[in-house]
């Protein structure tokens, strides 16, 4: 279609010709040979009319011009299943007088010759599909498509972590996949135990073996399964000493027995950091976490507390006065111990406790002592309580006097 083809008529004496190309058309020419395009598909037997002088013949023509038209083109479809893509091609082409050859080619350098075609691709991306069709009149045209192609992958997935897990501790594992986009894990610890996410944690309660399933999906769907096979093996059963207590400067002895190996912390002020048997002499209450490992590399701790007692000051009330004979009293006290011994104790209402009264009388000089509860420390204090008697005032004998005289008055005091 669209091509020019050429009329002519041979041997002709002819001076004027009208040519009939066997559409409809007519082309007057005074030439023997023409050229046309044929504008439309079809088989054609073309004539032509010769004029000669007051002569006219009419020649048919013998010959048939196949005129074809091709408009190639194809249509696809996409079904996406895990690792692959298959994707149907069907040609689409309009071909007039038909078809006599196909071809594809896929841009991965695969090819194909059928009216329809499953292509399966193994790996995403941008491919240009492009369809040759040839037809029987030897005409050609080409349809192209450039394709995105989508693969769904299959996760590759693997599991981290140790082989062996010790009883009743905390077994860390992690999953990694060098696959792109998010994938969803279920782990199966086989101890009757399931978590999701890309880490997980178990403890495991029972010495022997244990297999752990790993699930990998895709928000496709798409999975990978792995295994690992681990050991379980016994944890020490650590125990310590009972928790202790001394004075400031003092000493006392740890130990420490349910495993082989042992690591005690903090190692400031102990006299072995790695024995059964330890000396530790700290001066603060301190927390000593000692570890056992056994030979299967299992570890387990225990925790002495050693509490030191510190010296310790008291406070006591000032001194104080009081006055004789009325009954006065004065409010002792003393702080910062736990129980206290006051002496003298004559003149308190008790002489063990930290708050007494005081009613002396005479001037006393009383000393209290405070002690801790761990009889480690003691301290010592002073108050003293001063007695004074209220003073006698003596005016002499009264006499009379004339008023407006003056009296001289000679006051005694005593006391």
């Amino acid at each position: 279609q669209n091509q020019s083809i050429q009329l002519e008529v041979l041997n002709s004496n002819g001076n004027r010709y009208i040519f009939y190309p066997g559409n409809g058309d007519s082309i007057i020419s005074n030439a023997s040979s023409v050229t046309y395009r044929y504008t439309a598909p079809g088989r054609y037997i073309p004539s032509v009319k010769v004029f000669a002088g007051n002569c006219t013949i009419l020649l048919p023509g013998t010959d048939t011009v196949f005129i074809d038209r091709i408009i190639a083109g194809f249509r696809y479809s996409i079904n996406q299943t895990c690792g692959s893509t298959t994707m149907s091609f069907t040609d689409t082409s309009s071909v007039f007088l038909g078809r006599a050859q196909i071809s594809w080619r896929f841009g991965d350098g695969s090819t194909a010759s059928t009216p329809t075609v499953n292509k399966t691709f193994l790996q995403a991306g941008t491919y240009r599909v492009v369809m040759r069709i040839t037809g029987i009149s030897g005409c050609e045209d080409s349809a192209v498509q450039v394709i995105d192609v989508p693969v769904q992958q299959v996760p590759s997935i693997a599991i981290q972590g140790d082989s062996t897990a010790c009883i009743g501790q905390p077994f860390m594992l992690q999953a990694v996949s060098n696959t792109v986009g998010n994938i969803q894990y279920n782990w199966n610890f086989g101890n009757n135990q399931q978590a999701t996410g890309s880490t997980a944690s178990t403890r495991y309660f029972t010495a022997g073996t244990a297999t752990i399933r790993l699930i990998g999906r895709t928000d496709f769907g798409c999975a990978d399964t792995v295994y690992k096979t681990i050991r379980i093996n016994p944890t020490p059963v650590v125990v310590a000493s009972n928790d202790a207590k001394i004075c400031l400067g003092q000493s006392t002895t740890l130990q420490v027995r349910g495993a082989n190996s042992y690591t005690w912390s903090p190692q400031q002020s102990l006299s072995c950091n790695d024995c059964s048997s330890t000396v530790a002499s700290p001066t603060q209450t301190t927390a000593y976490v000692v570890t056992g490992n056994n030979t299967f590399g299992c570890s387990n701790t225990d925790t002495v507390l050693v509490t030191v007692v510190q010296p310790f000051q008291i406070s006591v009330s000032p001194n104080d006065t009081i006055c004789f004979p009325q009954n006065e009293s004065a409010q002792l006290f003393a702080t910062g111990a736990k129980r206290y011994v006051w002496s003298p104790a004559v003149g308190l209402n008790a002489s063990n406790i930290p708050n007494p009264i005081a009613r002396p009388a005479s001037t006393t000089a009383y000393t209290v002592i405070g002690y801790d509860d761990d009889n480690c420390f003691t301290d010592t204090a002073f108050v003293t309580v001063a007695v004074g008697y209220l003073p006698t005032l003596e005016l002499g004998t009264g006499s009379l006097v004339v008023a407006g005289t003056a009296v001289t008055l000679n006051p005694i005091i005593t006391n």
